[in-house]
This record gives structure tokens, C-alpha cells and sequence, in this order.
């Protein structure tokens, strides 16, 4: 099965650079920095996607993903995706024999890691600036 998306954030350039900066999750809550360009002074500039209820995610390199991005289904340039079909829960379901439907799916996309994520409920997105962890 071929992966779709549909674009959830505004359009944009996915720079090479940008990464996952940060991932919280406690009780069910997800939250997730994306860093898409660096400011300087330890700052950056991104996302802070945050999931109320996630069930389940991953977190792969780019490079692990070529089929997604090698897919006509696949819409770049943008952060965050909803996962029609064929993303992570499909090739879930189909090692494992069955298909669960609770949740759906997102895709946040990075120039290096990405993350997949079932929730309940749509992602809230907030564009800001932040200090570097590190």
C-alpha cells in the first residue's frame, strides 16, 4: 500500500537541517519540538507540536523512509501530515494480521528525523522561537 497525505500545517521549505528537537511524553500527552532553522545564540526557529491523547509513535531517520517520500501520495513541504493510508498503523496491521482503527495518524517530517504518531485527536501546532536544549 502506497502512502497519502494530506497537509495539516501551512506550506513551507523543509530544510535540510531541520530535526526533532524534543520529545515529552507523559500520561498519554506528546509533545514534540520540531527546530526548522537555526537563529543563532542557542535559539531556533519551529514548531511545538503538541498530541492530548497519543497512543503510539516512532521516530526514524529520513533516510528509513524513502518509500514515503519515493510515493506519489506523499505531499512535501509541509512539517506535519495526516496519514490517509499506507503509513506506520498499515504496516502494522499487516504484519500482524489485523487492522486497529482507534486514533489517526500524523507524519512530522524533518530534513533528518521524523515521526510517526497515532492519536485521538488533531495536533495542535504552534510556530514560535526556542532555546536550544543542548
Amino acid at each position: 500500500m502506497q502512502l497519502e497525505t494530506q497537509p495539516f500545517d501551512a506550506s513551507t521549505t523543509i530544510d535540510h537541517g531541520s530535526d526533532i528537537a524534543e520529545v515529552h511524553f507523559v500520561g498519554g500527552h506528546l509533545e514534540v519540538v520540531v527546530a526548522s532553522s537555526s537563529i543563532g545564540e542557542g535559539r531556533f526557529k519551529g514548531l511545538r507540536i503538541t498530541f492530548p491523547k497519543a497512543s503510539g509513535f516512532r521516530m526514524l531517520d529520513e533516510g528509513d523512509l524513502a518509500r514515503y517520500w519515493a510515493s506519489p501520495g506523499f505531499r512535501p513541504g509541509h512539517h506535519v501530515l495526516s496519514v490517509v493510508s499506507g503509513g506506520w498503523r498499515a504496516e502494522e496491521s499487516t504484519l500482524q494480521g489485523f487492522a486497529r482503527n482507534e486514533g489517526d495518524e500524523w507524519l512530522i517530517v524533518t530534513g533528518n528525523r521524523c515521526l510517526s504518531v497515532v492519536s485521538s485527536n488533531a495536533p495542535q501546532v504552534l510556530q514560535g522561537e526556542f532555546d536550544d536544549a543542548a
